[in-house]
């Protein structure tokens, strides 16, 4: 994983050297071989903006953080995707509606706008408030008297 995000991070950390209190924030265009580089709106972006200035991160800590960050969060999503399929299953007359949202909506971009999606955004938050997870256990407890 390192020898695949050390690349990013380095570039990325190289653009942010260019940035400083009296320089505005540079989005640099990609050089040749910088697919990944932009569009900068990303997890690893997040974290490269908000490392300390005073005393910078190095590429290895970076990708520590970034990794640590991703390994911390990926049973949310799990979580959340497994409770979304349920709910489709126990609804199935959703489907069809999700379907044709998805459809009318997406044109092979590899960015999407999410305004577009209403109903899937309702249906997901609807799946995540009536699922029980460790995100939102403590909503589910009891005051103890």
């Amino acid at each position: 994983m390192f020898e695949h995000l050390a690349p990013v991070i380095e570039r990325r950390l190289e653009i942010r050297g260019q940035e400083g209190p009296d320089k505005p924030v540079k989005r640099l265009p990609p050089k040749e071989d910088d697919i990944l580089i932009t569009p900068q709106i990303d997890c690893m972006q997040y974290l490269i903006d908000t490392s300390p200035r005073k005393t910078p991160w190095s590429v290895q800590r970076t990708v520590g953080e970034i990794m640590a960050v991703w390994f911390s969060s990926v049973h949310q999503l799990a979580m959340a995707a497994t409770f979304a399929l349920e709910d489709l299953c126990l609804h199935p007359e959703s489907v069809e509606a999700l379907r044709q949202e998805l459809e009318e909506n997406t044109d092979g971009a590899a960015v999407l706008d999410l305004d577009a999606f209403p109903l899937l955004d309702s249906f997901l938050k609807e799946s995540s408030r009536l699922s029980v997870s460790d995100a939102n256990l403590s909503i589910c407890t009891t005051k103890s008297s």
